[in-house]
């Protein structure tokens, strides 16, 4: 299932893939802390902050050195990520950069058609959703009896494994986590596009700001006949495919690689000329190490 599927679905399916551990939010006083500054906008270390146990459980030969190293690194790259979103956010606004609701909805509906997804599909996910909710309810009333709750509510009656519930209990274990698991619970199809509506709003506001970023990119002929050589330069000649018909495959190939290009070129001129500053000191790198060349 790709990223955008995933996105979708928000809670549904990290049911079935089990990658849950950006949801949690702990009550640790220095989840609020600025940990970045990007042009005036705040980011806090619950923004990034990756979930210990949770990894632990994701990562269970790691020891305790190798464990640590590891999330930092998860860490830094989520903090870069956010400074490059912040950057996005505060450009398509400058920009006046707009979408419709049509075109959110279209855009939506043709990502669901390619992923499958239905409203069938949509309910039978749900229905693991509480089917979980009504496990975590149970165990938490009774710690003690959580392989028998497994057994007996999630082993055969879902597609939860018995690891994913582990770190479900780690994730959601109090009344009020539960409550907000409930409510991320889409009930149908419907459901499913209100609560993705502006997810997929800014996907495409972001699109937009991209096609700014690589306006006028175009493919020469040279350099098409140039990456067909390099590309299959280690094959004999009986070997190769037809240039003809792949060229515009090799096309759409080579714009996407410059379009990814300028638009790391433009992210990269932002933060040059930005304010960003790096407040906690084991992110300290992070401009220098994931942002800068």
């Amino acid at each position: 299932m790709n990223f955008k599927v995933m996105k979708t679905l928000f809670m549904l399916t990290i049911l079935v893939l089990g990658s849950i551990s950006f949801l949690f939010i702990s009550a640790e006083t220095q989840e609020e802390s600025v940990v970045a500054m990007v042009n005036g906008h705040q980011i806090l270390y619950k923004d990034i902050k990756e979930n210990p146990e949770a990894f632990r459980n994701f990562n269970p030969n790691m020891d305790k050195s190798q464990m640590e190293a590891a999330i930092i690194e998860r860490e830094k790259k989520r903090l870069a990520a956010n400074n490059q979103k912040t950057i996005m956010d505060q450009e398509i606004k400058k920009l006046g950069l707009q979408v419709t609701k049509e075109e959110v909805n279209f855009y939506m509906d043709k990502v669901f058609q390619k992923a499958g997804i239905t409203e069938n599909t949509t309910r039978e996910i749900a229905t693991s959703c509480h089917a979980l909710i009504g496990a975590l309810e149970l165990w938490q009333k009774n710690p003690s009896m959580s392989d028998d709750i497994y057994r007996g509510q999630l082993e055969s009656k879902t597609n939860i494994t018995k690891k994913a519930w582990e770190i479900f209990k780690v994730q959601y274990n109090t009344p009020e986590k539960l409550d907000k698991l409930r409510s991320m619970i889409p009930e149908n199809l419907v459901d499913i596009k209100d609560k993705s509506f502006a997810s997929y709003k800014k996907d495409l506001l972001y699109n937009k700001l991209r096609e700014r970023i690589a306006a006028g990119i175009t493919v020469q002929k040279e350099e098409l006949e140039k990456y067909y050589f390099l590309k299959y330069q280690n094959l004999q000649e009986e070997e190769k495919p037809n240039f003809e018909k792949i060229k515009d495959a090799l096309i759409q190939e080579l714009l996407d690689r410059k379009r990814q290009e300028a638009e790391t070129n433009w992210l990269q001129k932002q933060i040059n000329k930005g304010d960003i500053e790096i407040r906690y000191k084991k992110f300290k790198d992070v401009a220098v190490k994931l942002l800068s060349p």
